[in-house]
């Protein structure tokens, strides 16, 4: 996933950047709660994630 968003032009990337600089560190289970939201958006029914 990390590669499909840095993967983002130039100006994408450093806005997506300075808007995590911005929000400051988290706890892990508040980053684990966001992953599986992001991973639900995607989810069909033959996706496989590794």
């Amino acid at each position: 996933m990390k590669d499909k968003i840095l993967g983002m032009s130039a100006d994408d990337r450093k806005a997506l950047t300075e808007y995590m600089e911005w929000l400051g560190p988290m706890r892990l289970v508040e980053v684990e709660v966001v992953q599986v939201r992001i991973l639900s958006k995607f989810d069909g029914p033959d996706d496989v994630y590794v």
